[in-house]
C-alpha cells in the first residue's frame, strides 16, 4: 500500500499487520497506475534501527487488484482462535461505569465464537459484578477497510448472564445517613449483543439485557492479537 509520503509504499502482513517500509529506484512510476499488481523482488534488510524491504526488481502485472473476496477460512484468520481482550464503558439503568476482560475462543461452529466476559460495575448506589457467556456470530463478508489493520468486521450475538448486585448508599460527603444493611440481589438474565471490531483490535458494542441490570451497556475495547 502507499506509504506516508508520495511514491513510498509499505508492505503489510494480512494477518499480523505487520509493516515493513519498502525502498528501491523508480518505485514513484507506480503511483500513476493505481489498483494494478505489481511483484516486487527484493530482500528485507537492517537500515539504522528498523528493517526495510530493499527492492531489487519490480514489475507491474496487467490484471487489476480484484476486492478481497470473503470466506470463512479468512475471516476464521483474522479474528483468531483463541484471544483475551479489555474491556471499559457505561451501563444505563441503573448509570454505572463498567469495566471488564473477555475471551475469544473458536470458531465452535462455522463463523459462531464463543465470547465470555466478566465485569465489574460500580455507581453512587450499586455495584455489580457480572458474568456473561455470549456467542458471537460474525458476519459473512469481507473487512471493509483500505489495509490489513484498518479493515472492519461486524458481529451479532447473545447469551445468558448471571450477576450478583450490591446496593448501599452512605449519603454525600456533607450529608451522611445512618448507615444500613446493604441489599445484595441475584440474577439470571439474558444478553442481545451488536459489535464492530477492527483488524487492529479495538471494537464498540452495544449490549441489551432482558431481565438483567444494567438494561443498556456500551463499551469500547481491545483485543490482543
Amino acid at each position: 500500500m502507499n506509504g506516508k509520503a508520495a511514491g513510498t509504499f509499505v508492505l503489510v502482513d494480512e494477518i499480523t499487520g505487520q509493516q515493513l517500509n519498502v525502498t528501491g529506484t523508480n518505485l514513484g512510476r507506480f503511483t500513476e497506475t493505481g489498483g494494478s499488481r505489481v511483484t516486487l523482488t527484493g530482500n528485507v534488510v537492517r537500515q539504522g534501527t528498523t528493517d526495510v524491504f530493499q527492492v531489487t526488481a519490480a514489475e507491474q502485472n496487467r490484471e487489476l487488484c480484484a476486492p478481497i473476496a470473503f470466506s470463512i477460512e479468512r475471516q476464521k484468520i483474522e479474528i483468531g482462535k483463541a484471544r483475551l481482550g479489555i474491556r471499559g464503558g457505561i451501563g444505563l439503568d441503573p448509570e454505572l461505569v463498567m469495566v471488564g476482560a473477555q475471551a475469544q475462543l473458536g470458531p465452535v461452529f462455522k463463523q459462531i465464537w464463543f465470547r465470555p466476559t466478566a465485569e465489574f460495575g460500580f455507581g453512587e448506589v450499586s455495584k455489580i459484578f457480572s458474568f456473561n457467556a455470549d456467542l458471537a456470530y460474525y458476519l459473512p463478508f469481507a473487512g471493509v477497510g483500505k489495509d490489513s489493520r484498518n479493515r472492519y468486521n461486524a458481529y451479532v450475538g447473545g447469551g445468558p448472564a448471571f450477576t450478583i448486585t450490591r446496593r448501599d448508599f452512605e449519603g454525600f460527603p456533607d450529608q451522611p445517613v445512618e448507615t444500613v444493611e446493604p441489599d445484595w440481589e441475584s440474577e439470571v438474565g439474558l444478553n442481545f449483543i451488536f459489535g464492530v471490531t477492527q483488524s487492529s483490535g479495538w471494537f464498540a458494542e452495544l449490549r441489551a439485557s432482558a431481565y438483567n441490570s444494567p438494561a443498556v451497556r456500551l463499551y469500547v475495547g481491545y483485543i490482543f492479537r
